[in-house]
């Protein structure tokens, strides 16, 4: 089986992301995302899609004390946006 992501790019309503980590945020989701999708057992993802857009309500934006914990969180969220019922 194979997945393949495309992700065009991340928009954090309400975040400001230092200057000049926003490469390590969207390194920190892909590989936190990438680790996700590996674990995930066959059969639970459902059909392919194209989504243009997935809303993540979930997201807590506080409380983070390092980017990559920012976008691990971040890459948790979009996993289950991408596979929930009525989601992507």
């Amino acid at each position: 089986m194979t997945i393949e992501v495309h992700i065009d790019r991340v928009v954090l309503h309400g975040l400001d992301v230092p200057p000049g980590q926003s490469r390590a945020l969207g390194e920190a989701v892909r590989a936190e995302l990438a680790r996700l999708l590996a674990e995930t057992p066959r059969g639970t993802w459902r059909a392919s899609r194209h989504a243009r857009r997935i809303d993540v309500p979930g997201l807590r934006l506080g409380g983070h004390h390092t980017v990559s914990a920012l976008g691990e969180e971040i890459a948790r969220c979009l996993g289950t946006g991408l596979n929930a019922p009525g989601g992507a």
